[in-house]
């Protein structure tokens, strides 16, 4: 709990009751009240909106994670696609090169099989009369007749080996061709998707650094509004010493019994039964690494638990403020105060005489977004807070 907050409620409560103080104290005091509520609440709204900047830069940087992902993937299919694109690309060329090789053996053989036929056609039957009749012997003019039919099918057996195999080239090339292409369409396929990949990572970056920038001025918002609230806090302090003058002359506490605060050091009731679950000092925001100053102890109790006040006092002020919720403030004797905050219902009015032990509320959450049920404890000696737990019974 910050000291400006319930300081300046308590000067600001006097005032209201104590024509001694001054009515231009009061108004001062009343300002400072309202300006460091206005801090508060802008500092809130900073923090609430650095939260969302955090959440959302951790969400781009997860984007970003996946992004690069996907380009290690994309990449690494692209390095594949290639290679086997340059394999299809060799092989269809030597592919073309059996074509056009196949093409032309079966081109060649048909011209000396399109001349055989031209002199054959030219001799006509006359000429294989010739060949019959100028043999020694009918058995040679038979082996003349199978001589030229064999050149026959020789002929049109290569002529159908050479076809079948111009034709098994040509739809090899056919195959291979459709497959390189088809290759081509992945790869360009692929490079597209790489590229938008590169542009999104780039928007992501682009963004990540915007919210750096965002994150990193609010930051410095956060440490401005804690060096206005010390030097608001330091203002209020002198008021305060100016005011504890002129409360001493007070007659007040001659009505509180008998009760020697300092004696009590280490014996004062406790105000609540429960366990301490955040005690008195300094603390680091692990996020925003800055450094928090805690004024008191949090107590954990169950809801409705009778809350007591630790030593006779006098009740100078019950309001509620951001941060302590419904609280109740108590005077005590040798210039000692004691705070119990985040009350679900106060037991008690102002300027009311409480004895040691006496009910002053129940324990409640107000003021917690956590919906903790904690009673905030603190003891002041002057504007100086002290360590509750020094003073309390163990």
């Amino acid at each position: 709990m910050r000291f400006w907050v319930w300081i300046g409620a308590l000067v600001i409560g006097w005032g209201g009751g104590s024509a001694v103080w001054g009515d231009d104290l009061e108004r001062e005091l009343e300002a400072a009240k309202a300006s460091l509520d206005s801090l508060q609440a802008a500092q809130e709204a900073n923090e609430a909106k650095l939260q969302k900047s955090l959440q959302r830069q951790q969400t781009e940087k997860v984007d970003l994670e996946r992004l690069e992902r996907s380009m290690y993937r994309v990449q690494g299919e692209l390095r594949n696609i290639r290679r086997r694109e340059q394999g299809l690309s060799g092989k269809l060329s030597e592919t073309r090169k059996q074509v056009r090789s196949a093409q032309e053996r079966l081109k060649v053989r048909k011209a000396g099989m399109a001349l055989r036929v031209r002199e054959m056609y030219k001799r006509g039957r006359r000429n294989m009369l010739e060949i019959l009749f100028s043999s020694a012997s009918f058995s040679e003019a038979l082996r003349r007749v199978r001589y030229l039919v064999r050149i026959a099918e020789q002929d049109r057996e290569e002529y159908q080996a050479l076809r079948s195999s111009q034709l098994r080239v040509q739809k090899l090339y056919t195959l291979q061709d459709t497959e390189y292409k088809h290759q081509k369409a992945l790869l360009q396929k692929r490079i597209t998707t790489e590229r938008q990949l590169e542009q999104s990572a780039v928007g992501k970056k682009q963004a990540i650094h915007r919210l750096q920038s965002d994150i990193a001025a609010r930051k410095r918002a956060h440490q401005a509004f804690e060096e206005k609230k010390a030097e608001s806090n330091d203002r209020i302090s002198q008021i305060l010493k100016v005011l504890e003058e002129r409360l001493r002359r007070g007659q007040r506490l001659a009505e509180l019994p008998p009760f020697d605060f300092i004696a009590h050091k280490g014996y004062l009731l406790r105000p609540v039964d429960g366990p301490v679950v955040t005690r008195y000092g300094k603390y680091q925001d692990p996020e925003l690494k800055t450094w928090t100053f805690n004024r008191g102890i949090n107590i954990a109790a169950a809801e409705g638990n009778n809350v007591k006040a630790v030593a006779p006092g006098e009740v100078v002020l019950v309001d509620w403020f951001p941060g302590y919720g419904l609280f109740v403030l108590l005077r005590h004797p040798e210039g000692f105060f004691t705070l119990y905050g985040h009350l679900g219902e106060n037991l008690v009015d102002k300027g009311e005489i409480l004895a040691e032990g006496a009910v002053l509320g129940l324990v409640g959450n107000s003021g917690r977004p956590d919906g903790n049920f904690w009673l905030h404890f603190e003891i002041m000696q002057g504007e100086n807070p002290a360590d509750p737990m020094g003073w309390l019974v163990r």
